[in-house]
């Protein structure tokens, strides 16, 4: 286990090599490799200091105290705050790593014959070739599930665990050491000092006896060609393996755009090779040296010559350099292939819509939301025939939408007092005209029936993943999240909403420092309510035009109608989305009542402010329009809110993150496995599904700026803005052109 351990140590930073550059500011790519690497130079030069203290002391205690050495500086890893830190403290946790190592073959050497070394020695072996394959596969996912800080943290912790066991149950083996100690028993036990080992009467001083071990592996290495050439040997098979350990990150992750997990598993073929070698070597090596021997007349009990080891290394040296040349060469023609990742920030409507339209394609999207877990918000959205069209290509979600609830058949204004402005049954013609008709839908309803239904078609949802910053290489992006987690995939998709940190980022590209979205200086009070009486024989989406404010209601199930009142007010805090408890409810009602009883409102709209079960408030935000070609950035593109944030006046926030969808979509070519998703292939994506819909919303975000204006109109204006909606429901073939204008898209 510690021959395991210390090795996969080497190598299980390597897919948080990342990660590691971001958080401690290491942005040269050779002080970054350094940070793997210089674990090696101390792993292979340890052996050198601490094999020759072991012929002095024995075995346990140099394994015992390079295990507490590598333990300490770990978990010193662990906690480094600086590049200098860690490349230190990993220098350190090599020295003490390479005890296990290089005691290893000693203690087999001292418990096995000649004959029987081949097969123990060949399983030791394994470990040291396992270890760094085995440790990308556990650093990966520790890297991408937790912070890069638990993959050393990881190892510690283990450790901690077989250094108890080793304490109780490591024997000494060397065996010069164990027949000093033996004297020096019997000389304490029995008090005669005449027991001594054969190397206590040498009567060598310590310096003497360091001197001579210490110097030895160096002379021998510079003077006994043998030597020279299998170190050589070994050198470059190591540097061979970790060359591929290290440039596996940038192939699997960047070239192939697979996440930081699927892509640590490639280190299983390293390891699959490692122990199939071990398998055929291990008992080829004593049938070559037994055959050897007795080819040159040795009896069994005669000891063999080291050369007889040598045949079989002879075809596996010529293994090692083809099986380099044919991974290289494969990896340049891209010769496997895996479906890319798709990173899509946000998991509200759009997200989980463009994933599943994705998925269709061929892409395996990975959708990442802040939040830790979907809590219950907001209050309701109305679904028209546009966006009904987009979720129809998902899945059942029409059928679903419209068992919990009623379309809507009518459209009714009123003024205040309830006296009717205008009345059109033109929504009963939408499923016909358009083949879906408009319904409404609690919020966290449809949010959660889109991501069940992502779930159920593959698509993995990670909650608590807070987006801070995006990378770009030649055909991949990583997006880096809160507590240093990051994710690579072949291009990502922003939906996060009004306050998208995706927008943030991508328009920082361009030199625009845009700040935190502008209050219009209008509030909704919004609750969920019985439907009225009146309401329930033909399903209306109904409008109430006060001074200085608005009611808009619609049914969300057959007897529950959503309801939001509109005021001027000041900026509310967007913790302000949450539900109200009781006790703020109930005095958020009785503000309310008395602001619509001073101007004697409908009694329709006080009871549904009197009953309302569900309540919450909320500011109405607006940023400034984006161009076309400021959709998309390099490898990333935005839809929905997070591009052209929709008023709620309109109610078509979801349905155009639903086109915006689809368009997008549209324009994607599908997933071949044959060439690399490039730059220009994303580029004309991204500008084409840009140039189709930047028109259409920024006309639609325009007229809701106005309609939000004109319905809280002052006192002396109310007149004239009643009298023009009287007009405009009037006017059939107006309402028809304007509806004809938002629910014919997208198709």
């Amino acid at each position: 286990m510690f021959a395991f351990l210390s090795p996969l140590s080497s190598s299980i930073a390597a897919p948080a090599l990342g990660p590691i550059g971001h958080d401690l500011h290491i942005n040269s790519e050779i002080e970054l490799q350094l940070v793997l690497s210089i674990f090696l130079l101390t792993y292979a030069f340890g052996p050198f200091i601490l094999s020759p203290c072991s012929e002095i002391w024995g075995r346990t205690p140099i394994v015992r105290v390079g295990n507490i050495i590598f333990i300490l500086f770990t978990t010193l890893c662990g906690f480094a705050t600086s590049k200098g830190q860690i490349i230190a403290f990993r220098f350190m946790a090599g020295i003490g790593g390479s005890a296990t190592t290089g005691m290893g073959s000693g203690v087999l050497t001292d418990c096995w014959r000649p004959e029987e070394r081949g097969k123990g020695l060949a399983m030791m072996q394994l470990a040291p070739v396992i270890g760094p394959a085995v440790g990308p596969i556990v650093g990966g996912y520790i890297s991408q599930y937790a912070s890069w800080r638990w993959a050393f943290w990881t190892v510690v912790l283990v450790n901690v665990f077989v250094q108890i066991i080793a304490f109780f149950q490591l024997r000494e083996t060397y065996a010069p050491r164990l027949l000093v100690l033996k004297a020096r028993k019997l000389r304490q036990s029995t008090g005669d000092p005449s027991y001594q080992a054969a190397t206590e009467l040498q009567q060598k001083t310590l310096a003497s006896v360091l001197r001579i071990s210490l110097s030895r592996p160096w002379i021998m290495l510079g003077t006994q060609p043998i030597i020279q050439s299998l170190a050589l040997l070994q050198a470059f098979n190591f540097g061979l393996l970790y060359l591929v350990i290290s440039s596996f990150p940038t192939l699997w992750e960047k070239h192939y755009g697979l996440e930081k997990g699927r892509a640590s598993l490639n280190y299983i073929s390293i390891a699959t090779g490692s122990l199939v070698g071990v398998l055929i070597c291990a008992p080829s090596m004593d049938i070559v040296y037994r055959r050897l021997k007795h080819r040159f007349g040795l009896g069994k009990d005669q000891p063999g010559i080291p050369e007889f080891r040598i045949p079989l290394m002879i075809p596996c040296s010529l293994v090692t350099p083809l099986g380099i040349l044919l991974f290289a060469w494969s990896a340049q023609q891209k010769m496997y292939f895996l479906i890319p990742n798709v990173l899509v920030i946000g998991c509200g409507v759009a997200g989980p819509v463009v994933a599943c339209l994705l998925k269709q394609k061929g892409y395996e999207p990975i959708i990442f939301e802040k939040s830790e877990a979907p809590g219950d918000v907001g209050a309701s959205l109305m679904i028209c025939p546009n966006g009904l069209k987009v979720l129809n290509l998902i899945g059942p979600l029409p059928d679903k939408l419209l068992q919990n609830g009623p379309p809507v058949l009518e459209l009714c204004d009123y003024k205040a007092s309830g006296e009717v402005l205008g009345r059109s049954d033109m929504p009963n013609e939408f499923a016909k005209r358009y083949s879906q008709p408009a319904v409404g839908i609690k919020r966290t309803l449809i949010t959660a029936w889109l991501r069940e239904l992502a779930q159920e078609k593959g698509i993995e949802v990670r909650e608590g993943w807070k987006l801070e910053q995006i990378k770009e290489n030649e055909n991949s992006v990583t997006a880096f999240f809160e507590g240093d987690k990051y994710e690579v995939g072949s291009f990502l998709v922003g939906c996060d909403g009004l306050k998208a940190a995706t927008r943030k980022i991508l328009l920082a590209r361009g030199g625009i420092e845009e700040g935190v979205p502008s209050f219009t200086g209008l509030t909704q009070t919004a609750g969920i309510s019985p439907t009225p009486e009146a309401f329930r024989k033909s399903p209306s989406l109904s409008n109430w035009y006060g001074e200085l404010s608005h009611v808009i209601c619609y049914p969300i199930t057959h007897d529950k109608s959503s309801w939001a009142l509109t005021l001027p007010g000041n900026e509310v805090e967007e913790a302000s989305w949450g539900l109200f408890d009781d006790e703020r409810r109930a005095v958020e009602k009785e503000k309310m009542n008395e602001i619509l009883n001073l101007k004697t409102w409908d009694p329709v709209v006080l009871e549904l402010v009197s009953s309302a079960q569900r309540l919450m408030k909320y500011g109405i935000y607006d940023r400034p329009e984006l161009s076309a070609d400021q959709w998309y950035s390099g490898r990333c593109v935005m839809v929905g809110d997070a591009v052209h944030p929709t008023s709620v006046h309109l109610g078509q926030g979801a349905n155009q993150a639903c086109e915006d969808c689809y368009y997008l979509f549209e324009k994607m070519p599908n997933f071949e496995t044959t060439s690399a998703l490039s730059n220009s292939i994303l580029t004309e994506a991204f500008k084409s599904y840009a140039a189709k819909q930047q028109p259409h919303t920024s006309t639609l975000v325009k007229g809701a700026r106005m309609i939000g204006q004109a319905r809280v109109a002052a006192p002396e204006f109310c007149s004239q803005r009643d009298e023009t909606i009287s007009k405009s429901m009037a006017d059939r073939a107006a309402l028809q052109e304007k509806f004809d204008f938002m629910y014919s898209r997208p198709f």
